[in-house]
């Protein structure tokens, strides 16, 4: 799991604990916690899509899971699809904005766009307001 955070389990402590007990209920095999921002500024972009395809790589991934990719990154183009050709069975996941309390965006960022167009499997629960639509 990438997640939107320097510190997974203290950013982002629900979803860190809920895959944590998922792993422990036996319903997931594995949950890595890869703090994308802590990662990036420590290792560089190309640093983080490297240890997230070496991560998947070794526990066999068959799921990653975006979480939040709007904030302000290069374009991810390459990392995701890195990590989507591990196997052909890896599937990404991408959970992409949903924060009731928001004034709403602009449109959408380039990093929405390119990790909703990439993922196999695209969330979308935003409460606020969205004006669309970016070319």
């Amino acid at each position: 799991m990438l997640y939107q955070a320097r510190d997974a389990a203290a950013d982002q402590p629900g979803y860190y604990e809920g895959f944590e007990r998922l792993v422990a209920e036996g319903v997931l095999s594995a949950h890595t916690a890869i703090p994308v921002y802590a990662v990036a500024e420590a290792e560089g972009w190309n640093g983080l899509w490297a240890e997230a395809e070496r991560i998947a790589r070794s526990i066999q991934a068959d799921a990653v899971f975006l979480q939040f990719f709007h904030g302000a990154m290069p374009d991810p183009t390459e990392g995701i699809l890195r990590l989507k050709n591990i196997t052909s069975g890896t599937h990404s996941l991408h959970e992409p904005l949903g924060d009731p309390y928001g004034p709403g965006l602009s449109g959408f960022p380039q990093s929405f766009q390119v990790a909703s167009a990439l993922a196999d499997v695209s969330f979308f629960h935003e409460h606020g307001r969205i004006r669309c639509c970016n070319s």
